[in-house]
């Protein structure tokens, strides 16, 4: 086996590769699609309001895990190959899935999904009341 030498322009090579996944018109993570044909579990309150308090890639994982647990789910990735995985529970590894050895950013475009689904559907932030106007009666 050959030694593997490397330079910082790995590094800057690896971030353009990341940026033209993450943004423009045809981003990459954006031609994932995922389809759950039997639904979503419900995240409890306490899950949604953790990881809206910190979205960080671990939490939106987690939500995705326990959202997708015992659901099949298909993917079709953005080179049209279509992959299928279950996890039977939110602590399964999905290491062993070919899928994310295939394309690792599956896992982000998947997790980033869900957690923009769960909170499209369950905030639902209520616009205040209209004042009353104040109506004064003399008494004449």
């Amino acid at each position: 086996m050959e030694a593997l030498k490397l330079t910082r322009k790995v590094y800057d090579e690896g971030l353009e590769k990341i940026n033209s996944a993450v943004a423009g018109d045809t981003a990459y993570l954006d031609q994932f699609e995922i389809e759950l044909e039997d639904g979503l579990n419900t995240a409890s309150v306490m899950e949604i309001c953790r990881v809206i308090q910190d979205s960080s890639f671990e939490g939106k994982v987690r939500l995705m895990r326990i959202c997708i647990a015992g659901k099949n789910v298909k993917v079709k990735c953005p080179n049209g190959e279509v992959e299928k995985f279950k996890l039977s529970n939110a602590e399964d590894s999905i290491e062993g899935f070919d899928l994310f050895r295939k394309e690792p950013l599956a896992l982000w475009a998947i997790a980033d999904t869900v957690y923009g689904y769960v909170l499209k559907k369950s905030l639902r932030p209520s616009t205040p009341a209209p004042a009353k106007a104040e109506t004064r009666t003399s008494k004449e």
